[in-house]
């Protein structure tokens, strides 16, 4: 992905809350960076030391190993703030884009905001750290050289929180994913992506006929038809094509990427009725209530009765381009970096 303009700034990213899990906000940068550097940016990312690798393979970005404790959350900015301030500096940044409050005094920054979780569902974060968290946001909203979500909904929902702040949405994409092999020829599991909390349990998935093979981390017990696997992408990839349909059981999300990613494989979804998922899913998802088994049952019938096509499935996965995507950041960035520029004139 090579450039194709001419150096337009030198943007600061904080990843210094990842890790080598791939979270949808790690999948948003890792499909961002690479396309904002064609588009004349310099980026510099900054993570933590023990994850470092995970993103030395993105075109066009220099990563920046910094000593940050994923965990607690209050105690990674106490770390790394002087240090990623500093590296900030050195490295000659001019903006930088963040997402995890506070962020070290002094720096311009853009932040974007994936979910409200602290003020909507506070218990399913933790109660420490949705306090944590609505500590930390009022004020990093408040000095924001402009403010990024991820969803329409999620906007909603800083109007709702944050009356008179100004923000805009920049959607994910669904094309991130490498290419794998032929559709199968039978489609036999039901899928789940994580994560899953206390609101979410695959208790549900006991219900069903069938194996659902879960993707991703759960420390409690299974349900006895159910797998748990941790998939490469490629594997991922291959298991949305092989699976008779993504069913998303959160009753709450900012975005919900796995959804657009099954309907960019062709994949089938039933997915719990909240305006997000109308938002993303659309007319190509079917919907059920969340937590009721008999709503998800007939949700899965109605799919495996009145499927949706190929092209409606197809067709709602373009409506999310990650191209699109980045014309609109690299559009809100250089409007902040003038905003910056004519401030310290």
């Amino acid at each position: 992905m090579s450039a194709t303009h001419g150096l337009k700034g030198i943007l600061g990213v904080d990843g210094t809350s990842y890790t080598s899990k791939p979270t949808g906000a790690i999948r948003r940068t890792c499909a961002l960076l690479p396309r904002l550097s064609s588009l004349g940016w310099k980026i510099n990312l900054f993570v933590p030391e023990e994850h470092a690798t995970t993103f030395s393979h993105l075109e066009g970005v220099q990563t920046f190993p910094l000593p940050a404790p994923h965990r607690p959350g209050p105690l990674r900015p106490l770390v790394a703030g002087r240090k990623l301030q500093r590296a900030f500096h050195q490295t000659k940044c001019e903006l930088l884009l963040t997402e995890p409050p506070p962020v070290p005094p002094g720096l311009p920054f853009v932040l974007t905001v994936h979910d409200f979780h602290a003020w909507d569902v506070p218990f399913q974060s933790g109660v420490l750290r949705s306090l944590w968290i609505r500590s930390c946001f009022p004020q990093a909203i408040r000095e924001a050289e402009s403010v990024i979500v991820v969803s329409e909904f999620s906007a909603s929902r800083l109007r709702k929180h944050f009356p008179g702040t100004p923000c805009k949405v920049v959607l994910n994409g669904s094309n991130h994913f490498p290419s794998c092999g032929a559709e199968p020829s039978s489609k036999t599991n039901w899928l789940s992506v994580g994560p899953w909390d206390s609101l979410s349990q695959p208790k549900l998935f006991q219900g069903l006929p069938g194996q659902v093979t879960m993707v991703g981390n759960y420390k409690k017990a299974l349900p006895k038809n159910t797998v748990l696997v941790q998939p490469s992408d490629f594997k991922l990839s291959e298991l949305y094509k092989s699976s008779k349909a993504l069913i998303c059981t959160s009753p709450y999300e900012g975005f919900n990427l796995p959804l657009v990613e099954a309907l960019a494989h062709g994949c089938p979804v039933a997915a719990t009725d909240i305006p997000v998922h109308r938002e993303v899913g659309g007319k190509a998802a079917r919907y059920f209530t969340a937590g009721n088994l008999s709503s998800l049952r007939a949700c899965l019938k109605d799919l495996e009765t009145n499927p949706p096509s190929a092209q409606e499935l197809q067709e709602q996965a373009q409506l999310f381009s990650w191209e699109q995507s980045a014309q609109k950041l690299d559009s809100i960035l250089q409007e902040a970096l003038r905003s910056e520029s004519a401030r310290a004139e």
